[in-house]
């Protein structure tokens, strides 16, 4: 089995195993990103009632196309600078607005080796912000993915982010499960609703991962 490496938020917490000879070996590591890249837009208005406005050349944000090329080109270095000897294998997103910003992403210079591809699916966030999962196919093969929503109690007017499923083949070995979450913000105050949105989120991610123990008590697990 290989040695998966753990990236969690933008807040790196790492846990490098390396052979005894302290020798990096591309075969033996596999690298998982998470990162929160902070309302990535891209300068065109949605169409579709989505609350894009500030980030328009005309909104509040001043969002011009500079700006926006300067923030994809700030992603891509910290992601490429993560892992020194080689491009992260999963790099799990939030805050995106669309599928166009994650294309724009991955053509990065500091990205374009990897040969990402991209899992995105539009949720019902009134901000406009979804979670996504960019993958080496050079390292993952793809088998499926699915949504959960997470509608607060039956309240389809209170919605957060849906959880976005991954699954796949690790480097042809191991099958991974990979649940991507962007969950209810702390504004309000944490012991407020707030809080109460994020353990409802929890417990139908928690209903999702026990599902796959009672198949296969052994399932390897990534939560991000």
């Amino acid at each position: 089995m290989k040695t998966f490496f753990f990236f969690l938020s933008i807040f790196i917490i790492s846990c490098k195993i390396f052979a005894q000879n302290n020798e990096y070996k591309a075969t033996n590591n596999f690298t998982v990103v998470f990162y929160n890249v902070e309302n990535l837009f891209d300068t065109i208005d949605d169409p579709y009632n989505k609350m894009d406005n500030d980030f328009l050349p005309y909104g509040t944000k001043n969002w011009t196309e500079k700006r926006y090329q300067k923030k994809l080109y700030d992603i891509s270095k910290v992601l490429c600078s993560i892992n020194k000897n080689e491009l992260p294998e999963i790099i799990g997103l939030c805050e995106v607005e669309n599928k166009t910003v994650l294309k724009a992403l991955i053509k990065q210079p500091n990205l374009e080796q990897g040969k990402y591809e991209i899992i995105h699916e539009d949720s019902p966030d009134t901000r406009g912000i979804d979670v996504a999962l960019l993958y080496r196919k050079d390292e993952f093969q793809y088998l499926l993915h699915k949504t959960f929503p997470v509608i607060y109690y039956s309240n389809k007017y209170s919605t957060i982010r849906d959880i976005l499923y991954v699954k796949g083949i690790a480097s042809n070995t191991d099958t991974l499960h990979i649940f991507v979450n962007h969950w209810k913000a702390r504004w309000g105050g944490e012991q407020e609703k707030t809080e109460l949105k994020r353990i409802f989120a929890a417990k139908i991610l928690r209903k999702k991962v026990d599902s796959l123990f009672i198949l296969n008590p052994n399932s390897n697990i990534i939560i991000i």
